[in-house]
């Protein structure tokens, strides 16, 4: 069992290679990432709040995300560890 949220890889490498329950490897990177935990939902036919996505290098580069609806919440994908 992870203590925090920087052991969660470790904790469900080990437990997969060891056999033990534990997390997917899916699973693992949806609670690493906003972005794939919010594509889960939205493919489990879970209600969620509309979202687009775009990195970093994308708006450095000038393209503009097909954004059309508010209010509007500005997230990171990862965010260092605490709200994960």
């Amino acid at each position: 069992m992870p203590l925090n949220d920087f052991s969660i890889g470790i904790a469900s490498r080990i437990a997969r290679e060891r056999g033990l329950p534990g997390w997917s490897h899916y699973t693992e990177i949806c609670l690493y990432s906003k972005i794939e935990m919010k594509k889960a939902w939205i493919n489990a036919g879970l209600l969620t709040a509309r979202a687009v996505y775009g990195s970093v290098q994308e708006i450095l580069d000038g393209q503009i995300l097909e954004w059309d609806f508010w209010p509007c919440v500005v997230k990171p994908s990862f965010s260092g560890g605490g709200s994960r």
